[in-house]
């Protein structure tokens, strides 16, 4: 899991939770029995999060239009989420299956010249807005984490690097042992090998040896003997 996938997949939680935000408090004027016959008027929505949602709709449109027009043949279901007017009960199906392409097309997406994206900020505002929703809505972020690596300090293989956004909508890694809690430095990459260091009469479990060194050393061993 990258940064890049990771952001892409809180927008169908961002704009489900503004979806929800949208709909007024029960307690209003508007929410009152009327008496006189006449018919309830409709509730109205809350701006500020109908223009958020709006903004982040368009910015993701932009966007993936722009990928999609690069990686051919776009499927039929994305140009359709990308170009239809979507309902917002529908908008959550809609981003999902943007984000889910766009997610699928990662490594081809970093090797495009993408002059257009770069010269309007359409990657910019996009992932900026991610952040900054994320803050101003105190959004619990979808966890999604990478796949684990073999820690330095316990040997365990639990190292994971994790995203979260923070009150400016800052986007930062963090890279920590669920077993020992030892954080690492986020810029730096974790090795699959472990680098444990042992006492010598510890009561500790040995460092992790390759399966093919221990039946190397079986096989000396037998030999000498």
């Amino acid at each position: 899991m990258s940064e890049y996938a990771w952001k892409l997949s809180q927008v169908p939680v961002i704009i489900a939770h503004l979806r929800d935000s949208m709909i007024p408090l029960a307690a209003t004027d508007y929410d009152r029995t009327r008496v006189d016959g006449t018919r309830d008027p409709a509730l109205p929505l809350r701006i500020e999060p109908m223009q958020d949602a709006d903004d982040l709709w368009a910015a993701l449109t932009a966007y993936g239009a722009v990928i999609g027009w690069h990686i051919t043949p776009a499927p039929h279901a994305l140009t359709t989420r990308l170009t239809a007017s979507v309902q917002w009960h529908e908008a959550g199906d809609a981003a999902h299956t943007i984000t889910a392409w766009l997610i699928h097309h990662e490594d081809r997406i970093a090797q495009l010249d993408l002059t257009v994206i770069d010269d309007h900020g359409l990657d910019v505002t996009l992932f900026t807005l991610i952040g900054r929703l994320l803050a101003k809505y105190r959004i619990t972020p979808a966890r999604l984490r990478t796949s684990p690596t073999r820690c330095r300090v316990c040997g365990e293989h639990a190292v994971r690097a994790e995203w979260a956004p923070d009150r400016t909508g800052t986007i930062h890694r963090t890279v920590q042992c669920t077993v020992c809690l030892t954080r690492y430095d986020p810029t730096e990459e974790v090795t699959h090998e472990p680098a444990v260091d042992v006492p010598a009469g510890s009561e500790t479990s040995p460092p992790f040896r390759p399966h093919h060194q221990t039946v190397a050393a079986g096989r000396d061993a037998d030999a000498v003997a």
